[in-house]
């Protein structure tokens, strides 16, 4: 008896528990199971850090396009014999390589100095009309000569306008061939119509108003009877231009993850671009004292 009395209670619990587990119908609330909430860890940020050394060498690559048409006739021995001053004004703190498109020979030729060419300048002999000399510089015929990582900028020297590419246009296409923007353009072109005296132009240069607007750069007037003003203001600024300084990184570096500090100050990014895992500095910095360079990114 007292056997069949345990086995009964026994039954009676096992049916009981069945019940409570397997119940899902009626007016009983359902509990939604609670979410298990999880710190997400932090993004560890490599660093690496270089040293800046005063007086660094820092370089550009810089297109002079002359135009060679027959306008240019009262112009152009100006341009010769400034061309040869301004190279050796250039500071030698920079490592600047002329890229020379125009005629090297005949009335309106111009040719490399030997000091250009010694420094490892180029030129590319052939004629430059009165419109196609922002065409030309943009093209093919030019951009083989670019140093891997090194900023370029461009000098036009004309008495007409740019009528076969456009400003904006000449823009974005040296954009793209550089560092991810524009590239400085200087002009010594017409700046009023006619010009003066016995300097006449053909046109007012617009659409190299454009490019020197886009980019930041400046025009001269080549109407000027002396050009060694000028040619001093555009030593100086195509110095602060070539002030870039390239840096081999470890990497990986993740995506929108890139800061860089030049002596503890955070850069914008216009201030840097990344090609690869080459960091170049596009800020200009005092080359006559010592900086460090500081570079976080997320791999």
């Amino acid at each position: 008896m007292k056997i069949i009395f345990i086995i009964l209670i026994f039954l009676f619990g096992s049916m009981m528990s069945c019940k409570s587990s397997s119940f899902t119908g009626g007016s009983a609330v359902q509990r939604p199971a609670q979410k298990v909430l999880t710190k997400k860890p932090e993004i560890a940020k490599t660093t690496e850090d270089f040293p800046i050394a005063a007086g660094r060498q820092s370089a550009l690559d810089l297109v002079w396009a002359i135009d060679n048409s027959g306008s240019m006739a009262d112009n152009i021995s100006q341009v010769r014999q400034n061309f040869e001053a301004f190279v050796k004004s250039v500071s030698t703190r920079i490592d600047v390589k002329i890229i020379l498109l125009s005629l090297a020979s005949g009335k309106l030729g111009l040719a490399l100095p030997a000091s250009a060419a010694a420094a490892g300048g180029v030129q590319i002999n052939k004629a430059v009309g009165s419109f196609d000399a922002a065409l030309l510089a943009s093209s093919n015929l030019v951009t083989p000569y670019f140093r891997p990582n090194v900023p370029h900028a461009f000098v036009f020297v004309t008495d007409d306008d740019s009528t076969k590419i456009s400003g904006v246009d000449f823009l974005k296409s040296t954009a793209s061939i550089g560092q991810g923007r524009p590239p400085k353009v200087f002009s010594f072109r017409g700046v009023t119509k006619g010009g003066n005296g016995a300097c006449l132009i053909a046109s007012v240069g617009q659409q190299y108003a454009v490019m020197e607007q886009g980019s930041g750069g400046q025009a001269f007037d080549i109407c000027l009877p002396d050009w060694a003003p000028s040619f001093a203001t555009l030593a100086e600024t195509i110095k602060a231009s070539g002030g870039a300084t390239t840096f081999t990184l470890k990497g990986p570096i993740g995506a929108n993850t890139l800061q860089v500090f030049v002596d503890g100050v955070e850069l914008q990014s216009d201030d840097y671009s990344l090609v690869g895992l080459t960091l170049t500095l596009a800020k200009v910095v005092d080359s006559t004292i010592a900086h460090s360079l500081s570079v976080k990114y997320a791999e």
